[in-house]
């Protein structure tokens, strides 16, 4: 996915503070800076945690909280590791299911989504970290 990074980086570069993306119900915006600064600052945490490329992360982020959401996928991808998007209207059995399948090492979440991971985590041996977007950034 680096085509997917260097894109990214590029639209910054000559995009920068032009919106990106708006949502449409609560009129967030992003700009093409702030998301690729934000992929840029959770990258270099993923590889600090130790992520190396090939590794998966998953993302169980609401839609509601898609900013949030592209940032994580970008940043994932910036780490050279494979995201693992995850359906958030799973239970937490269905939930394990679909990640001890993927076995990731780091899960990024939302602070709402923190209780279903941590109810699915003992039957997830590849995790080794949650971590929530709305305090990553």
């Amino acid at each position: 996915m680096a085509l997917q990074v260097e894109q990214l980086r590029r639209m910054a570069v000559a995009h920068g503070d032009r919106t990106a993306y708006t949502d449409l119900v609560t009129d967030e915006q992003l700009t093409f800076a702030a998301w690729c600064a934000g992929a840029n600052r959770l990258g270099r945490g993923l590889a600090r945690a130790g992520i190396e490329p090939g590794s998966r992360v998953a993302i169980h982020v609401e839609s509601r909280h898609l900013a949030r959401w592209l940032v994580a996928y970008a940043g994932v991808h910036t780490a050279g590791a494979v995201a693992v998007p995850t359906n958030t209207r799973l239970t937490a059995r269905e939930v394990a299911t679909v990640l001890g399948h993927a076995e990731p090492r780091i899960v990024i979440t939302s602070s709402e989504l923190a209780a279903t991971l941590a109810e699915a985590l003992p039957r997830l041996p590849s995790v080794e970290r949650i971590v929530e977007a709305d305090t990553a950034d």
